[in-house]
C-alpha cells in the first residue's frame, strides 16, 4: 500500500476457481465463493483454518459481508439466478433477490445506508438488507454490457467493464454523472475503493445480527458448525484453550492494517487456486 514492490505472501490455498473475496476485519475472517464446489467458505485472516461455511450452490458468483451488523451476502448465476444472505456462522438464510436477475456478477454493500447492490448484465441495482425497496439506479449507458467488478462510496457506485475495458463510476442513486475514469484496462477485474471509513470500528456481532459482544468474540471453524461465542473479562483466558480466534471489540484503529485488507478484497483469480497477499 505504501506504492513500492513487494512479493506476494501465500495466504492459502484453495480447490477450484475463486470468483469472489470478502474480508470481515471484525471478526478476522475472510470469505469466499468456489464456484465448482457450489460453496461459500471461511478461514481465519491469517489462513491457518478454512472450512466450507455454505454448500449446495449453483455457480456461486460474488460475496460480500457487512460484519458490523452480521450480515454475509451472496450470489449466484446458475439455473435460477439469486442473490441471499445469512448470519456470519451460514446460518438463517434469507433470499433477497429471486426475479429478474439474469447473472449477478459482483456485489457491494454500503453500510451507512445498509443497502445491497449488485451488478447484472447491463445493470446495476440496489436493495435493503431485508430484500425490499429494490431500485435499478444505473442501466445500460454504453459502458455497462459485461460488467465484472463493483463497489460503492459516498454518492458514487464503481464499476469495471469487460467490452470497453474501462473504470466508471455514477450516482448511485439514479447514474447521472457518469465518468469514465479509466480507458483501455487490461483484463480488468474486481474494483475497490480503499479508504478506512469503509472499515469502521465496531463491537463483535458475534456470528448473527442482533447480538453484540461488548468485550470480545471466540470465532471456532473447527466444531461441527462455525460458533461465534462471546467472551468476558472473566472467562477470556479459558476461550485460548480451543482451537479459534479471540478478536476485540474495535480491533481495527490502524490506517495500514485498513489498506491492506482493501487490497484483499480488490484481488479475484478466474482459473486459480490459491489466494494472495
Amino acid at each position: 500500500m505504501d506504492g513500492n514492490q513487494h512479493n506476494a505472501t501465500l495466504l492459502l490455498k484453495v480447490k477450484g476457481t475463486v470468483s469472489g473475496l470478502a474480508v470481515d476485519w471484525i471478526h478476522q475472517l475472510l470469505y469466499w465463493t468456489g464456484v465448482e464446489s457450489g460453496s461459500i467458505n471461511v478461514s481465519l485472516l491469517d489462513g491457518s483454518i478454512q472450512r466450507q461455511l455454505i454448500t449446495g450452490l449453483d455457480k456461486p458468483s460474488a460475496v460480500a459481508v457487512d460484519p458490523l451488523r452480521g450480515f454475509l451476502f451472496w450470489a449466484q448465476c446458475g439455473s435460477f439466478p439469486k442473490i441471499e444472505s445469512a448470519g456470519l456462522d451460514g446460518r438463517d438464510t434469507v433470499a433477497l433477490v429471486t426475479s429478474s436477475i439474469r447473472c449477478p456478477v459482483a456485489l457491494s454493500v454500503d453500510m451507512p445506508r445498509q443497502l445491497l447492490y449488485w451488478a447484472d448484465q447491463r445493470s446495476i441495482s440496489r436493495v435493503n438488507f431485508k430484500g425490499r425497496d429494490r431500485k435499478t439506479v444505473v442501466e445500460s449507458n454504453g459502458y455497462l454490457d459485461r460488467p465484472f467488478g463493483l463497489a460503492v462510496f459516498e454518492g458514487f457506485v464503481y464499476w469495471s467493464e469487460e467490452v470497453t475495458r474501462s473504470i466508471c463510476r455514477a450516482n448511485k442513486h439514479n447514474g447521472s454523472q457518469l465518468q469514465i475514469l479509466l480507458t483501455n484496462v487490461a483484463s480488468p477485474g474486481g474494483v475497490v475503493v480503499i479508504q478506512p471509513v469503509l472499515q469502521p470500528d465496531g463491537s463483535s456481532v458475534c456470528g448473527r445480527p442482533g447480538t453484540a459482544c461488548h468485550h470480545g468474540c471466540v470465532v471456532d471453524l473447527l466444531s461441527e458448525s462455525p460458533e461465534f461465542s462471546c467472551v468476558f473479562p472473566d472467562t477470556e483466558q479459558n476461550s485460548h484453550e480451543t482451537p479459534s480466534i479471540a478478536v476485540r471489540a474495535s480491533r481495527l484503529s490502524d490506517p495500514t492494517f485498513t489498506g491492506v485488507l482493501s487490497l484483499i478484497s480488490k484481488i479475484q483469480f478466474p482459473g486459480s487456486n490459491k489466494v494472495c497477499l
